[in-house]
C-alpha cells in the first residue's frame, strides 16, 4: 500500500467521522436551543428545565433522556449507514470498474482492493460481512463490478 493511497483512504474516513460528528453537534445544539427559548418565552414557567430551581440547569431526569435519545440516534444512524454499505439501499447510478483480485489475496486484502476502486466504503464492514456469511475463500481473478451493487 502506497502513501498516496492510504492518504486517500484516510481522507474519506475522516469526511465519514467528521459528517457524523457534525449531525451529531448540530442536533445537540438544537434540542439546547429550543428548551432555552421556551424558557424564554413564558417568564413565570417554574421547572427544573429552565434552571429556574435551586439546580442551575437541567434535571437529570432530561439530561439522562437527552443522553439515550442521542445515543440511540446515533445507533441509528451508524446501522442505516452499515445496511446501506452491505445491502446498497441508497446507492444509484453506479459505474462499471474492472478490479483485479491477485491470487492468494486475504479477505482483508480484497476488502482494501474493493475500497481503492471505490466498489465499498468500507473495508472492515467487508471482512466482517464475508467472515459472518462465511465467504472466506474468495475468488481472484478480474471482476466487473458496479459502485452501487450490494454483497450479495
Amino acid at each position: 500500500m502506497d502513501a498516496k493511497n492510504q492518504e486517500k483512504v484516510n481522507a474519506k474516513n475522516n469526511q465519514k467521522k467528521s459528517f457524523i460528528n457534525d449531525f451529531f453537534e448540530k442536533y445537540v445544539v438544537s434540542i439546547r436551543k429550543k428548551v432555552h427559548d421556551s424558557c424564554d418565552e413564558d417568564e413565570h414557567f417554574q421547572s427544573d428545565d429552565c434552571g429556574q430551581s435551586g439546580s442551575g440547569g437541567f434535571s437529570k431526569k432530561r439530561i439522562i433522556i437527552l443522553v439515550l435519545a442521542s445515543f440511540l440516534i446515533l445507533i441509528s444512524a451508524v446501522s442505516l449507514l452499515i445496511l446501506n454499505e452491505m445491502y446498497a439501499f441508497f446507492k444509484y447510478g453506479g459505474q462499471e470498474k474492472v478490479v483485479e483480485i491477485p491470487y492468494g489475496s486475504s479477505t482483508s486484502k480484497i476488502a482494501y482492493i474493493l475500497n481503492e476502486n471505490d466498489i465499498i466504503a468500507y473495508p472492515w464492514i467487508f471482512s466482517t460481512y464475508a467472515s459472518f456469511s462465511g465467504q472466506t475463500n474468495l475468488k481472484h481473478g478480474a471482476f466487473k463490478l458496479n459502485t452501487s451493487m450490494n454483497y450479495d
